[in-house]
């Protein structure tokens, strides 16, 4: 205990050499003019340059990997645009680069006729047989078509017989 005693006389005898070279003034006798101003409001603290660049950093990530995205999406989509649509400079006509599926997977019969359908192509009745276009009057083997009605296609052989072909 002796030494914190020591140490305890000795910050007591420094106090008091201070105490007499500095003279206290008393407040209550002080003009207006020698009272001390009131202390000022805290200054708010300012964030950090850290946080501020990791805020910056984090922003800047983000919009650059959104234009990144973009920049893909946007040449994906005009890449298959692209790839599906081809024009002929002269004549302005849409040329697809893929092929439509056939009609029908399967194949008729040698000189056997089909009848996959009837349509109309500017007002005037097609009958597509065996995958292929006609119109009355032309020639499909040995018949020469009569008619074509909604659901069937008459064909006359050069006999004179008529055969009915229906629709599938």
């Amino acid at each position: 205990m002796s030494i914190i005693n020591d140490a305890l006389k000795k910050a007591q005898a420094k106090l008091e050499e201070r105490g007499k070279k500095a003279e206290l003034k008393d407040v209550t006798k002080m003009e207006p003019s020698d009272k001390a101003a009131p202390p000022a409001a805290k200054p708010k603290p300012q964030p950090s340059m850290k946080k501020k660049k990791a805020w910056h950093r984090t922003v800047s990530f983000l919009v650059v990997l959104f234009l990144i995205i973009a920049g893909v999406l946007t040449a994906s989509v005009f890449y298959l645009w692209e790839r599906s649509h081809k024009t002929s400079s002269e004549t302005g006509v849409v040329q697809r680069s893929y092929r439509p599926a056939p009609l029908s997977s399967h194949k008729s019969a040698p000189g056997k006729l089909e009848l996959n359908g009837v349509s109309y192509i500017d007002s005037r009745r097609v009958a597509l047989i065996n995958n292929e276009i006609y119109e009355v009057g032309d020639t499909v083997g040995k018949y020469t078509i009569n008619s074509i009605e909604h659901d069937l296609v008459l064909l006359q052989d050069a006999e004179g017989n008529i055969t009915t072909l229906k629709v599938r």
